[in-house]
């Protein structure tokens, strides 16, 4: 049994209590669903309500009525006939949006995975759905039904995993990012596919990694000039240009291919320091590019 769980400092402000509003009984029950005792890793646990409300100090009322307004806003769903629950984030939040092959928590994760079936497979099937393909797992889903719950149709999912089969593509993204930059990175290191594995669960495609690469090496814009010449090209590595700002990078790297012209600045307008004066002497309300988009006729570039 774990002694402590993650917890977002920025989940006051976050989608599901907004969505919770003023609700504070809701707020308790869905702070109580990440931090309990029963609570595991991947946010899907064997929990009587009775305990629920007893540990968190609601009523048996207050905890289900607090349960559909946490499903409403997409936070948990609960199981009456199994007395289980899913905290659909908890997965994400304690162990990552990516879980490889060679991850030691993998083993964890399948015995609770394998517990949960025999126990709640209704909810694993829910669960299943939106974990799988993210940490590269897979299940037998057969007709079989199960006790229904929460008004849902009833589905199962047996207990049996086996290992996913690696459909991604690593030895080819990592041969053509060594064709691009000149380097000579290996397929198979973690970190490199990690960050691989982490873009392509966002959405992303193999080709649009493979262009944010080629627009760092080729652009002129100075973020890639930066990664090519000022660092020696140090910086220029996955866990740089496919980091947590890709989809900033992404946009620059379509507009570079696509042609686009980069914005031109009034600060570059060879008239820009007369415009500069002109402003200053008459005094308007407003910017300096204002008054110049307003007042400068020779725009010639």
């Amino acid at each position: 049994m774990a002694t402590y769980r993650k917890t977002l400092v920025d989940k006051w402000s976050g989608r599901t209590y907004q969505c919770l509003g003023n609700d504070l009984a809701s707020k308790v029950l869905a702070d109580y669903l990440v931090s309990c005792a029963r609570s595991n890793a991947i946010g899907l646990y064997f929990l009587p309500i009775y305990q629920m409300a007893g540990e968190s100090g609601l009523t048996i009322k207050q905890a289900e009525s607090s349960l559909k307004r946490l499903l409403k806003c997409d936070y948990a769903t609960y199981c009456y006939s199994t007395q289980w629950v899913w905290v659909h984030r908890m997965g994400e939040v304690q162990i990552g949006p990516a879980l490889s092959k060679n991850d030691k928590r993998r083993t964890m994760v399948l015995g609770l995975v394998e517990t949960a079936g025999k126990r709640s497979p209704y909810l694993l099937g829910k669960w299943a759905k939106t974990y799988c393909p993210k940490w590269g797992l897979s299940f037998v889903i057969p007709k079989a039904s199960d006790a229904p719950s929460m008004g849902y149709p009833t589905v199962t999912v047996t207990e049996a995993v086996t290992e996913a089969v690696e459909r991604t593509d690593f030895a080819g993204i990592v041969s053509r990012w060594n064709e691009v930059t000149g380097q000579k990175l290996k397929p198979g290191t973690k970190g490199t596919r990690d960050k691989i594995r982490t873009r392509l669960n966002e959405g992303h495609t193999p080709d649009e990694l493979l262009l944010v690469v080629e627009w760092a090496c080729k652009s002129g814009d100075s973020w890639a000039t930066y990664l090519r010449k000022d660092s020696n090209g140090k910086w220029l590595r996955p866990s740089t240009v496919w980091n947590g700002k890709f989809e900033e990078r992404l946009q620059l790297a379509q507009r570079w291919k696509s042609g686009s012209p980069k914005r031109k600045k009034w600060s570059d307008h060879p008239n820009y320091a007369a415009c500069q004066m002109a402003w200053v002497d008459a005094g308007e309300p407003g910017t300096l590019n204002e008054f110049c988009e307003a007042h400068c006729e020779a725009r010639s570039w």
